[in-house]
């Protein structure tokens, strides 16, 4: 994304690096559990991996803010329901979205007509700085087909729309 395509050139090789799963996070998530000397159980773990994003980084952060809710509300063990709990807390849902991810897709859908819409006039409506947007926000709704980036804009998917719980005029009957 960011190297230019001479310097990417001269390279011998390039690669295109795959997200990694929940099972596979949730086992560096057990590994560093354990070096911060975090009690937690596999489904605690898996519920954290299923929320990183495919990203081992982020699986990281999140398990340190559940650690984070563990210990205020005196938890003595991350499983499944703590875990759980703290997402809630923390306004991450099931796929990982947090609410700048969900203002992008409710802006996309009531303010777009869910698209297409140019980047700027998502980020003005948004609030938002237009590098954040396509730095953070975008990759992740992309790889989990809830927008689509074309030439004319972004445009929500079917996938997305679901999501939100949007019902279209032509399946009320």
């Amino acid at each position: 994304g960011l190297i230019s395509p001479p310097l990417r050139d001269r390279f011998g090789m390039v690669f295109h690096l795959e997200l990694y799963t929940p099972e596979e996070i949730m086992k560096i998530i057990l590994r560093d559990a354990k070096l911060l000397n975090i009690n937690i159980t596999e489904e605690g773990a898996y519920e954290i991996g299923k929320r990183a994003r495919g990203t081992p980084r982020i699986g990281i952060q999140l398990l340190k803010r559940v650690r984070d809710y563990s210990d205020v509300n005196g938890f003595k063990i991350i499983n499944k329901e703590v875990a759980q709990n703290a997402f809630k807390s923390l306004n991450i849902d099931e796929y990982g979205l947090n609410e700048v991810d969900r203002k992008y897709l409710n802006i996309l859908l009531n303010n777009f007509k869910g698209g297409p819409a140019g980047i700027e006039a998502i980020a003005t409506a948004m609030g938002e700085d237009r590098g954040t947007i396509e730095e953070i926000v975008e990759p992740y709704l992309i790889k989990i087909n809830f927008i689509v980036r074309t030439q004319k804009g972004r445009i929500i998917t079917t996938a997305a729309k679901e999501y939100l719980g949007f019902k279209s005029k032509d399946s009320l009957f």
